[in-house]
């Protein structure tokens, strides 16, 4: 199965293919998630060979951000983040990033995300608290993203 990426904002730091600063990536849904595969260059360097940890904060907190708008096809912002450190993650290597909703209502939706390596282990945990945007909001934002010809359409 082709996988179908999600739509994106062009200048975004994540997911922006335009903002040549940025991490460049494209997300998807499978099995529940949204996810992401990031390998690492040395300009995401922290210290001596290992990513810098706020690297993995702004991806986690993106896909985290996305896992509930996919799920209500509604748009979100961040209200609380909390992340745990398990090991430092070297450099050049590639890495998982993955959230899924763990619990919502009508104000405020809860979620889980990790980044781990192709063995399963854990490198970063992740946990939000999002709240959602307006309708209007909403088609404001969607108004912004570039979608893929073969791409997810979430708020269909």
């Amino acid at each position: 199965m082709k996988t179908r990426y999600l739509p994106g904002y062009a200048k975004c730091f994540c997911c922006g293919q335009e903002n040549h600063f940025g991490l460049r990536q494209r997300f998807y849904h499978e099995d529940g998630y949204i996810k992401c595969q990031f390998t690492p260059e040395q300009r995401f360097e922290g210290y001596h060979g290992n990513v810098h940890g706020g690297v993995f904060c702004a991806l986690l907190d993106e896909i985290m951000g996305w896992a509930p708008t996919y799920h209500f096809k509604q748009m979100c912002v961040t209200g609380k983040l909390e992340f745990k450190f398990l090991r430092p993650a070297p450099l050049n290597q590639q890495y998982i990033c993955q959230a899924r909703m763990t619990s919502g209502n009508r104000r405020l939706w809860e979620v889980h995300g990790q980044v781990l390596d192709e063995s399963g282990k854990i490198y970063v945990e992740g946990k939000g608290l999002y709240i959602p945007s307006t309708d209007e909001d909403t088609k404001k934002v969607e108004s912004y993203l570039t979608y893929y010809p073969d791409g997810e359409r979430p708020f269909d």
